[in-house]
């Protein structure tokens, strides 16, 4: 991808949305202040990426703190 703001035809998708999920973008872009729905569909689309890296980052999180404690555990018992 050239950037977040320039757009090359190598960087597009055609989609196909059904009534309720286009009226559902509609909505969420008028009540967003998006300009265009293109504009609205690309911030929704940062936005599941963000929450994903985020369970992500929860789940790794959560794998360290166990692995610390459990190493803390161990040392103590030496």
């Amino acid at each position: 991808m050239s950037g977040l703001n320039s757009i090359d035809k190598s960087d597009s998708i055609a989609i196909r949305l059904d009534e309720e999920e286009f009226a559902a973008i509609e909505g969420w872009r008028a009540a967003n202040n998006c300009d265009t729905t293109n504009q609205a569909v690309r911030v929704l689309l940062r936005l599941g990426l963000l929450s994903e890296i985020s369970k992500v980052y929860e789940s790794v999180s959560t794998v360290r703190e166990a692995v610390n404690q459990s190493g803390d555990a161990a040392y103590k018992s030496l």
